[in-house]
């Protein structure tokens, strides 16, 4: 096995018309019809944030932020390590995703400090964030490729995979999109985005010339444009917001986690023809029991499976203060949501 290292240090490189009469359309929660758990992990400290999935193996993998490892369920339910805490330099882990045509597990772990406890920190190392490539078949390392906190804080967060093998990457701290390029395999700066947008959940348009990136500060949802590079606010119904965690592309819409909206935790966007506009949405589920910091999810199918408790806030309460009441949290519990592809 050849593992490559890469050190990078900062390079400069809806109103639709025929909806005038109505402002936007809500369609009513399917949570009752659609919604059911796919699946339990007995760990309650686990801390997940990233979920993925391979097809021809038929296994999950789930990301912990606090062990610092990822652990792969299969069809049967039953949950093992698949890369064990620490190892291969994992830190806390966050977003993942699957390469089913090169069988590559893609992993992005980093330190983020106090507002993501993990076992064992590495001293110093506030700010260091890395992107791990895994065979799926071996659990070989294949490939790390590492932002340094030498000259600034970085955390990589959510990642999104093109069908030609190429990755792209948001930093919620520095507020960019890093591409590691399949042919070169280097991990380069890819656009630098506005000092309001902190991006997180990310995802291609069906012909992959878009990428759709969830972000904070106001601006909810964004269009990258991967031709040129151009950015396009996605506009929203009047008084609607969207703050999401995980983002997924599904038959012209998008699918939004939304950790903190309390009153539409998971909620799909219909997008125009253009892919510029959202009309309409629909909840599809809100105020489920399991719900305790909802993270990200994976379509599979004409399905939506997601992280309903991530419970990082109540964690971090009971880590930082000392409160040693484990008991109050559960376990992980990942949510099985069915998606309809005919019209609204």
């Amino acid at each position: 096995m050849t593992m490559k290292t890469h050190n990078l240090r900062r390079k400069n490189s809806l109103v639709i018309g025929c909806l005038l009469l109505v402002l936007h359309t809500v369609i009513p929660s399917a949570r009752a019809q659609g919604t059911e758990v796919a699946f339990e992990i007995p760990e309650p400290d686990l801390v997940p944030e990233g979920i993925a999935f391979d097809l021809r193996s038929e296994r999950f993998f789930v990301s912990s932020t606090f062990k610092r490892k990822i652990v792969q369920v299969n069809k049967e339910g039953r949950s093992t390590d698949f890369i064990k805490s620490g190892q291969h330099g994992l830190l806390g882990v966050v977003g993942m995703r699957v390469d089913e045509e090169r069988r590559i597990l893609w992993a992005l772990s980093g330190n983020a400090g106090p507002g993501m406890p993990m076992i064992n920190p590495i001293p110093n190392g506030e700010g260091v964030s890395r992107v791990h490539k895994f065979n799926l078949d071996t659990r070989e390392l294949l490939g790390m490729y590492e932002l340094s906190n030498q000259e600034e804080r970085n955390f990589l967060n959510d990642l999104a995979v093109a069908k030609n093998g190429d990755v792209y990457i948001t930093d919620t701290r520095t507020k960019r999109i890093y591409k590691i390029d399949q042919a070169t395999d280097e991990l380069n700066l890819f656009v630098q985005l506005e000092k309001s947008m902190s991006p997180n959940g990310i995802d291609f348009s069906s012909d992959q010339q878009f990428l759709f990136i969830a972000v904070y500060g106001g601006k909810n949802v964004v269009r990258l444009n991967l031709g040129d590079k151009s950015l396009k606010t996605i506009e929203l119904p009047e008084g609607e917001r969207i703050s999401a965690d995980g983002l997924c592309f599904f038959n012209n819409t998008l699918l939004a986690i939304q950790p903190w909206n309390k009153e539409r935790i998971i909620t799909q966007y219909k997008l125009d023809p253009s892919l510029q506009k959202i009309g309409q949405f629909r909840v599809l589920d809100s105020d489920n029991a399991n719900f305790s910091q909802p993270t990200t999810g994976v379509i599979v199918g004409d399905y939506l499976y997601c992280i309903a408790n991530s419970q990082l806030q109540l964690f971090k309460k009971i880590y930082t203060d000392g409160m040693n009441k484990k008991e109050l949290l559960n376990n992980p519990v990942v949510l099985r949501i069915q998606l309809e592809r005919g019209a609204w």
